[in-house]
């Protein structure tokens, strides 16, 4: 995982990390920002959602016709549909809105969600110092402003970019610095980094 990339590099390199973001800081992006040392975000930004949601099983009672358009799906038509499937191996074909599924396919896809719950949990207990139960049962999967956050000890301030590039430097005792950014445009650009870690 990208965490792991990270946590690695800085036990590798022995440097701190420090993390920050502008606006979504929630999900699978916080999961990654967990493996900073600290945690920074904008005023304005978002912070939580320490929670799973597997994929949703929609399964169509009787169907006679499937359309879409632009408010979306439609189940209609008297002329029935068929649908043709050509799979190989048991529950090859989950989440096939034409067949219910089996209660130990649920089983099997809330045991998948629950065992990633429980390891974001353990992350977020050990990293940040947050008893699991008050992960579980205070924090939850909720999403907070910065201000909230912080309380809930999720980050470690609010500050704007320069405020925290000058605690890394007092913090590490550096009384020089020189900045390196990255300004090509590609997936790990922050935003489409953001947007791409929220959609997971």
């Amino acid at each position: 995982t990208i965490y792991n990339l990270f946590n690695q590099f800085k036990i590798k390199n022995k440097i701190p990390i420090y993390f920050y973001s502008t606006d979504m800081l929630t999900s699978g992006a916080y999961w990654v920002s967990l493996s900073a040392n600290k945690i920074f975000t904008n005023y304005g930004a978002l912070i939580g959602s320490i929670g799973v949601k597997g994929p949703d099983w929609i399964y169509y009672n009787s169907p006679t016709s499937l359309s879409t358009g632009l408010l979306g799906n439609a189940v209609e038509s008297p002329k029935g549909i068929e649908l043709f499937s050509n799979t190989a191996g048991i529950s090859k074909d989950i989440l096939n809105p034409f067949r219910q599924p089996s209660k130990k396919e649920i089983s099997q896809l809330q045991s998948m969600v629950n065992n990633i719950y429980n390891d974001f949990v353990n992350l977020v207990s050990s990293n940040r110092k947050i008893e699991k139960n008050i992960v579980v049962n205070e924090i939850g999967a909720m999403i907070y402003n910065s201000k909230e956050a912080q309380k809930h000890y999720l980050i470690d301030g609010q500050k704007n970019i320069n405020e925290t590039i000058e605690v890394m430097a007092k913090e590490l005792n550096l009384d020089n610095t020189n900045i390196i950014s990255n300004n090509k445009k590609n997936l790990f650009n922050f935003q489409k980094f953001n947007f791409f870690m929220n959609v997971l």
